[in-house]
């Protein structure tokens, strides 16, 4: 411990210092450079401070101070780098004595903030008590409801292990005021409760091609803890942070934000986070508020547990899945209840779009698992998505969904244009290797699976098509125009068969079912091209075309390509021309090319093997469509 009763609020004390003494008005740029050769007043490059503490006190806010390359440590574990609301305090330049001093790269001249007065610490948060409690605290101004920027600097060796506010945000910790972190690196810092890299309180969070990246809390938020306040991050990496659970539950190997204002996460890797406790919700993200994940990866995250395991990627409420990638993600239950391998959602309705789910596992050795991908309690809505390789396991248990389990606690769930492949359910009372859906109310909601594709997936039942997809509880289910193995018309409905999709290639280059490379686009002789409904097509709610009209057929496949696109040499099914699963299947270099289907771009030609010459090619509806590589195997 470092702080007695009289030192605790000791930086909080001097904060009050500094903003009396930056209280005069302006907008002025102080400047710190370590090697500074003639240090005077801060106001130019050739008489920078030499700390960077001067800096803070000057800058009011409106102010920027620029810190040149270099380590820079605070004075004593009790005084961090008090920034003030309204100041931008930005690393990485190039300083005093460079022909461009203002030239700012963080890779060049990288700034580091870091906690270590004495330069001991240990790999593990070994040797850290004399750390600072933060490296960086910011405190709010007279002025108020300004938004406080960290730019461009390397924030490490924070060991939040103080009383109260000292547990947390080892890295970075403030209390109402907004923030912006820009190219910012938050790692190596620790908290003995919640926030090892940075924890808030009643702000917004912006974060911009950031990385959070190998801390720790031993409680929740390993990496991030932002409470009652909106997070919003672009272009971040979240990897290698922990929360440990130490009083029992851990939440947020990675991040932990519960504010109602939401969550998104933009452009993102979320990877190899862990939530390990008793109780262990959302290795990577915790979210107490509605979730958006949009272009990201999300892999090789944990939630590891005693008795409760959900969520090895996320944990959350009401959320949305957008052109976004799970695998390898786990929640593994010692003794009780696995649950949702990438994702556990516990109210609310789900949405997935575009997006993959590959070889995610939960995993129970004695009670039960389920949702070897999705576990979802309320309502899921999925389109243009695919499922290869998930898994739920309870040897001495039952286990349901072996790659997605969704309790219906809201009607009208949709499954519409996704492919379910090699997914499994093992144990002793093991049921549904694909899709299962459980309809607790009597009488049931309508449930509706529509244009996809159920394909070697696996359960001990002895039922080919129970291992593809089924009801528990009370029927519910109403599947149309699908491909479902051992498909034998039990559970009604239209435009069905069970006949091989002939994938392109299920295993991928690597002959390893469930992996990233598994490829599920159908070939041109598959019998789902052109088998689908043209009319039962997923309503665009998710709006993947960007044009704010979310009533007309879904416009893109899970690539990014028209949805609607016509087969010359397959004649058009019952239902029109659209196909079943998550992509739709194009004409290559060799395919026939006739009357009212695809035709050259202007200049094109489609003699000889392999890729169509560069253009585009133009569908049934005049649409513009890209070429895409033969694939008629």
């Amino acid at each position: 411990m470092k702080i007695n009763g009289l030192g605790l609020r000791t930086w909080g004390v001097t904060a009050a210092i500094l903003l009396l003494l930056g209280a005069a008005a302006g907008q002025s740029t102080w400047y710190v450079d370590k090697d500074a050769s003639s240090p005077g007043d801060g106001m130019s490059w050739s008489t920078a401070f030499t700390r960077v503490e001067p800096a803070l006190t000057a800058a009011v806010p409106g102010d920027e101070v620029r810190v040149a390359e270099g380590t820079y440590t605070p004075l004593l574990p009790t005084l961090p780098f008090t920034v003030k609301e309204g100041v931008a305090l930005r690393g990485s330049y190039a300083g005093q004595g460079h022909s461009a001093p203002d030239a700012q790269d963080v890779e060049d001249y990288p700034t580091i903030l870091s906690g270590d007065i004495f330069g001991d610490d240990q790999p593990g948060f070994i040797n850290r008590s004399e750390n600072c409690d933060h490296v960086v605290v910011v405190v709010a101004a007279s002025r108020g409801n300004e938004v406080t920027v960290l730019d461009s600097l390397i924030i490490r060796g924070g060991y939040a292990d103080g009383p109260l506010d000292l547990a947390d945000g080892g890295g970075v910790w403030t209390v109402d005021v907004g923030l912006r972190l820009e190219h910012c690196t938050l790692t190596d810092n620790y908290a003995v409760d919640e926030g090892g890299g940075l924890y808030t309180r009643d702000v917004d969070v912006e974060l911009f091609r950031c990385t959070i990246e190998n801390n720790r809390a031993d409680d929740d938020g390993g990496g991030l803890f932002v409470h009652n306040g909106r997070l919003d991050a672009k272009r971040v990496n979240v990897v290698g942070n922990e929360a440990l659970g130490l009083d029992g539950n851990a939440h947020g190997g990675g991040v932990v934000s519960d504010g109602s204002a939401g969550t998104r996460f933009r452009d993102s890797l979320l990877q190899d986070n862990l939530a390990q406790g008793d109780i262990a919700f959302g290795g990577a993200i915790h979210a107490g508020g509605p979730l958006k994940v949009i272009g990201s990866r999300v892999t090789g995250n944990e939630a590891l547990a005693t008795n409760q395991a959900g969520g090895g990627a996320v944990w959350g409420q009401a959320m949305t899945i957008l052109r976004s990638q799970f695998d390898g993600n786990l929640a593994v239950c010692t003794n009780w209840a696995a649950a949702g391998g990438a994702i556990l959602t516990n109210s609310g309705e789900t949405r997935l779009g575009q997006s993959g789910f590959f070889g995610n596992e939960a995993r129970s050795a004695l009670s039960s698992a389920s949702g070897g991908a999705l576990a979802v309690s309320g309502r899921l809505r999925a389109v243009d998505s695919v499922f290869s390789g998930n898994g739920i396991d309870a040897p001495a248990g039952s286990t349901v969904g072996g790659a997605s389990w969704v309790v219906a606690f809201l009607p009208e769930s949709e499954v519409v244009h996704c492919t379910f492949a090699n997914n499994t359910a093992v144990g002793t009372n093991a049921d549904i290797g694909g899709l299962a859906i459980s309809e607790p109310f009597n009488p049931p909601g309508d449930h509706f699976v529509r244009n996809s594709v159920f394909w070697g997936n696996v359960d001990p039942s002895g039922s080919t098509e129970r291992a593809q997809l089924g009801d528990l509880i009370w029927p519910s289910l109403e599947v149309d125009f699908c491909d479902v193995q051992g498909w034998t018309g039990a559970y009604g409905g239209t435009g069905n068969f069970g006949l091989d999709p002939l994938f392109v290639d299920a295993d991928g280059a690597d002959d390893v079912v469930g992996t990233v490379d598994d490829v599920l686009r159908l070939r041109m002789t598959s019998p789902c091209v052109d088998a689908g409904s043209d009319a039962l097509a997923y309503p665009d709610r998710l709006d993947l075309d960007g044009d704010r009209r979310i009533a007309e057929p879904i416009p893109w496949d899970l690539d990014g390509l028209t949805r609607f696109v016509d087969i010359a040499s397959v004649a058009e099914g019952p239902g029109g021309i659209v196909d079943m699963g998550a992509q739709e299947t194009y004409a290559c270099a060799t395919e026939p090319m006739g009357t009212g289907s695809k035709q050259p771009a202007s200049g094109g030609t489609l003699s000889g093997g392999g890729m169509p010459p560069s253009g585009d090619l133009v569908d049934r509806a005049g649409t513009m469509v890209p070429y895409v590589p033969c694939q008629d195997g």
